[in-house]
């Protein structure tokens, strides 16, 4: 499974989390929640992680993870000494360290870093990191697969269209009785 990690763009050039992962000053990352579960999904050994800026639609470096820790239910004590006794990998500032002072935290540590891609928008990429499939091979006369039915699509079109022939053939039958009452009652 591969994983999307949003680094925080906030800081000067060379304290932002990316630029600290691409010095490679921060070979950890750490997620953290108050609840009592592990946060997100969960990540093992040997699993892609991407690393991307908040908010600029490019991936700017890739990783493999090396290994996780889950830590649930920490005490107070147990959080400070969890995020000091891996700081040396994290590399937080004190501003960090208090918003990852969660009772749930998941350590992952990552290595061989690689600069990578740049998104283009609409799921394309380029750059350095770009990689050529080995062996690429069209299917002829194959079909994507949709993410609608067109047949159960059509035949709900088609019960809502004919719901509302009925509704137009209700009302106005509705109509012409309303009509006929009206005569009907003047003429008496």
């Amino acid at each position: 499974m591969v994983h999307l990690v949003y680094c925080d763009n906030a800081g000067k050039k060379g304290e932002k989390v990316l630029d600290k992962i691409l010095a490679g000053t921060k070979t950890m990352i750490v997620r953290g929640a108050a609840g009592r579960k592990i946060p997100h999904s969960r990540v093992f050994e040997g699993e892609r992680l991407y690393f991307m800026e908040k908010g600029s639609g490019q991936i700017t470096a890739t990783a493999t993870v090396r290994s996780v820790q889950n830590f649930v239910k920490l005490s107070e004590e147990e959080i400070t000494k969890t995020l000091e006794d891996n700081q040396e990998k994290l590399n937080l500032s004190d501003k960090q360290k208090a918003r990852w002072h969660k009772k749930c935290l998941c350590l992952v540590e990552f290595e061989n870093v690689e600069e990578q891609l740049e998104h283009n928008g609409a799921g394309f990429f380029t750059g350095e990191g770009a990689q050529a499939a080995e062996a690429p091979y069209v299917l002829w006369k194959y079909l994507e697969r949709s993410n609608s039915d067109m047949i159960q699509q059509m035949t709900e079109m088609l019960t809502c269209q004919r719901a509302l022939q009925s509704a137009a053939q209700v009302s106005k039958m509705y109509d012409e009785l309303m009509t006929k009452a009206t005569t009907d009652v003047g003429r008496m």
